[in-house]
């Protein structure tokens, strides 16, 4: 079962809420001109018209595959839970004193990387509270009814969770994207406050931050100016040491094309293309 498509209008899309109101996070919503959003949740108070960010990768899923636990044997396809037991320590985020939080992997997924089944996935409703602190603790998951398991699992079997890229999104990570790989997910169309759920622009026209000298037709990447994080700025290949900045490039990949150019630290207006 796919996620749903909301039809959209102004009150919508201008409306954050404190409540999920039923609706998945990531839904997709569409507007009558054909802009898409997508439903998220601010991890921060967000402002209206900046490049919004999923939370960084080591905060979002295990660094390392986890295999199932001996006590869980052999899981049908008929499961309802999977039990998994890894060491959490890289994982830096949403942990309390007994280690992960329960719900942190809510509308989350479950990858099988290893073993029979490779490839199949599961959505999480829910997650429990890790027993044991960052090291070799077990998390129970609770699955999604939409999307039971293909094939059963082992402890052959080895799992990736991902926490949802539109929970608890952020908008101050430009400046991370010089040294390390950031993933933007849309732009804001209005102010949310922290922790509400609102309808996060990823495909067509919309109003945005920029940095820099941009000019019509050009395509715009998220900036790494400090002073202008939450901004985009010009796709470019820069010149290093060694030659083109070709690393950079892969960190920092376009994500629309201007239509209205405007000055430094201004607002311009660009075609979106990032999650149709």
């Amino acid at each position: 079962m796919s996620l749903p498509i909301v039809q959209l209008d102004v009150a919508a899309i201008k409306t954050p809420t404190s409540n999920q109101r039923g609706i998945p996070l990531g839904a997709r919503g569409v507007t009558k001109d054909g802009r898409v959003f997508r439903y998220a949740r601010a991890n921060e108070a967000l402002t209206a018209g900046y490049l919004i960010f999923s939370k960084a990768p080591t905060e979002w899923q295990f660094a390392t595959n986890a295999p199932i636990t001996t006590d869980s044997g052999t899981i049908a396809v008929t499961a309802t839970t999977i039990k998994l037991s890894s060491t959490w320590s890289a994982f830096t985020g949403t942990t309390g004193t007994t280690g992960v939080v329960a719900n942190t992997f809510k509308d989350g997924y479950l990858f099988v990387t290893k073993g029979t089944g490779l490839g199949q996935y599961v959505r999480v409703e829910s997650n429990t509270t890790g027993s044991t602190g960052t090291a070799a603790q077990s998390v129970t998951f609770t699955l999604k009814d939409e999307t039971p398991l293909s094939e059963a699992l082992s402890t052959a079997n080895e799992i990736v969770v991902t926490h949802n890229m539109y929970d608890k999104v952020v908008q101050n990570l430009g400046e991370a994207s010089q040294t390390s790989a950031v993933i933007p997910v849309g732009v804001t169309v209005c102010a949310v406050t922290i922790d509400y759920y609102f309808w996060l622009q990823t495909w067509g026209p919309v109003v945005v931050l920029s940095e820099g000298t941009v000019a019509i037709g050009e395509l715009v990447a998220n900036s790494t100016d400090a002073a202008t994080t939450g901004a985009v700025g010009r796709y470019a290949l820069n010149a290093s040491a060694t030659g083109l900045d070709l690393l950079g490039a892969l960190r920092r990949p376009p994500i629309g094309t201007v239509l209205v150019a405007a000055p430094d630290a201004e607002m311009s207006v660009i075609d979106l293309h990032i999650a149709p």
